[in-house]
């Protein structure tokens, strides 16, 4: 496993702020990918911010994992 720091060390509520790699996988990635996770955008911590965006958007669109479930607002992607 490989942590990979931004631009912060921490968030505002003293969480670590790291991307996280598996072997090959991107974690933080596959979890929009799959429709898990939502791309939120956290200045200054931006790097991967359109690779989750363009993911999250394709998995919205499927209306796969919690998409269409109601758990995320969908309605911002409309932007």
């Amino acid at each position: 496993m490989l942590l990979v720091k931004d631009t912060s060390e921490t968030d505002r509520f003293d969480r670590l702020l790291r991307y996280v790699y598996v072997g090959d996988t991107f974690v933080n990635a596959e979890l929009v990918v799959q429709g898990f996770a939502e791309a939120a955008l956290y200045q200054p911590d931006d790097e991967h911010y359109d690779e989750f965006r363009e993911a999250e958007q394709v998995a919205a669109e499927a209306g796969i994992g919690c998409h269409g479930s109601g758990v995320f607002d969908d309605g911002s992607l409309r932007r």
